[in-house]
């Protein structure tokens, strides 16, 4: 069993890295005695590095190897979608048979993860344990500019600053469509009064993640945080947050966009991308975030990334079961009045009828199940919520009364369901919403809805 899973259920206790250059012994996990048997590298919220040390001994007797272990772990992604991922200490091999690091002339005894200037090294190896240097004082780049779109070209300009110029080799942008897989890199940038620019073309439509690389005169590399880049050569509209824990529920959203013609959008496969950066989304006029009844449904990278992107005028619609719920239950119940303009009252209204208000300009006239039919008849916990601070309720349950929608204008345009839209039950119904949320949010932002030849 993984370190993990040991804490998750309370069998060992964690030691977060202090910061800075730190030596630490670290038991076996199968050793029930006092010390230190795993350490935390945190990273961000939900996101972290742990450190074990496993023996061929107890019941790890029968692993295929032994040393230190490194596992990434990411708890905003669902169960059973890659929550925990080994660090392979051999990756060019076919299997994590020999995934440990170890001291010894075949095997691998660093760990540098350059993005998060973070470095892990097994110093030695004694009777009961493993001793193990963490550092984490690499200084990361930062670009100095927001990344600047040229649509027309698919080309990127990138500008930043280097700590020290006067010691500085090389620096140059790498970018890859993969987290963590850039391979291919723009030519050395040029230095304009103390700012190093570069400008590259992406070879086609798409994301990519980009992150600046920097060699000093005594072989340091820096790296800064990873950049994501939406390159098109059109005019792009909405943009999809596919963030339903890796169901197919987009596709709801993206049929009834088709039958409109709206094909002006992209879509933002989260379990790939994680959260979109402020800075991408504010190329958006609209965006649609669909958390289906995934967890979190929002986490704190997210609500930060929402939060300036509304702050900037943006326009939103919003939709999952739980929502609510999840956010009051983690404490960011002032988040959700403040940006999503509702109050959260229970997550499970009982109720699968929905009707619309009367001379409301997006539920007008309309009425439907969320359980059933051609929808994906999955609203288990189809939430109740209050409008807050300006909004009004646009839709409400037939048995109960109580609000499941709202809408809002002001500084930003906002449409929140608290029950998905992948459950109404007849497609009609999803067209019609479809069309009136993405007019009431193009009204409030004065977008254009076009259709282009060509799409993602």
């Amino acid at each position: 069993m993984m370190a993990w899973c040991k804490v998750q259920l309370g069998w060992i206790n964690v030691t977060e890295m202090t910061g800075g250059l730190t030596n630490y012994t670290i038991l076996p996990t199968s050793n029930s005695t006092t010390g230190i048997h795993t350490i935390k590298i945190p990273l961000s919220l939900g996101f972290y590095y742990l450190i074990e040390v496993r023996r061929w001994e107890g019941f790890d007797a029968y692993l295929p190897d032994e040393g230190v272990l490194i596992t990434q772990v990411n708890e905003t992604r669902s169960s059973g979608h890659g929550i925990v991922v080994v660090v392979d200490a051999a990756p060019t091999t076919t299997s994590l048979n020999d995934g440990a690091f170890d001291i010894g002339p075949t095997e691998n005894d660093t760990f540098t993860d350059l993005q998060e200037g973070i470095r892990i090294e097994v110093e030695a190896e004694n009777t009961t344990g493993y001793t193990v240097e963490t550092d984490d004082r690499n200084p990361a780049l930062v670009p100095e500019t927001t990344v600047l779109q040229l649509p027309s070209q698919k080309a990127v300009l990138l500008k930043w600053t280097v700590p020290n110029i006067t010691t500085l080799h090389e620096t140059q942008f790498w970018f890859g469509t993969k987290y963590y897989e850039e391979t291919t890199h723009s030519t050395a940038a040029i230095a304009e009064n103390g700012i190093y620019k570069v400008t590259i073309t992406l070879p086609a439509q798409g994301f990519y993640y980009g992150v600046i690389y920097a060699q000093e005169l005594d072989g340091t590399i820096l790296m800064s945080q990873r950049i994501q880049i939406y390159a098109t050569n059109e005019t792009t509209s909405i943009f999809i947050v596919d963030d339903d824990g890796g169901e197919t529920y987009e596709t709801y959203f993206t049929t009834a966009l088709d039958s409109l013609s709206y094909t002006s959008y992209v879509v933002w496969d989260y379990l790939q991308y994680g959260t979109p950066a402020a800075e991408l989304l504010q190329f958006f006029p609209i965006v649609i975030w669909a958390t289906g009844w995934a967890f979190p449904s929002l986490n704190q990278n997210d609500m930060d990334s929402l939060a300036t992107y509304l702050n900037q005028g943006g326009a939103l619609f919003i939709t999952g079961q739980d929502i609510g719920w999840d956010l009051n239950d983690k404490g960011y119940d002032q988040w959700m009045t403040t940006y999503l303009k509702a109050t959260y009252v229970s997550d499970d209204s009982g109720d699968t009828s929905i009707l619309g208000v009367t001379n409301d300009a997006i539920s007008d006239g309309l009425s439907f199940e969320i359980a059933g039919g051609t929808g994906a008849d999955n609203q288990q916990y189809p939430s109740e919520i209050t409008p807050a601070n300006g909004a009004h309720a646009i839709f409400t349950y037939a048995s109960a009364g109580t609000t499941a929608g709202i809408a809002y204008k002001g500084i930003y345009a906002l449409v929140y369901l608290a029950f998905g839209y992948e459950g109404i039950a007849d497609s009609t119904s999803r067209t019609t919403l479809m069309q009136r949320i993405v007019t009431y949010l193009a009204t409030s932002t004065n977008v254009s809805i076009i259709t282009p030849t060509s799409r993602l």
